[in-house]
């Protein structure tokens, strides 16, 4: 499981080749510690500015 910083959402690890998964980032959820990444491509994030946090 990651935390993706993009839809601010909990995902299965798929290790596909569109997912990008950092080794130092993390997100604490309920006391769990989840890397952070991101689901898809930055090509496909219909906001341009999706860097800003929308959770």
């Amino acid at each position: 499981m990651y935390y993706c910083l993009s839809c601010c959402r909990l995902h299965p690890l798929d290790y596909s080749t569109h997912e990008r998964i950092y080794n130092s980032g993390f997100r604490y959820i309920d006391q769990i510690l989840y890397k952070a990444g991101i689901c898809s491509p930055m090509s496909e994030h219909p906001n341009p500015e999706w860097r800003k946090p929308a959770c």
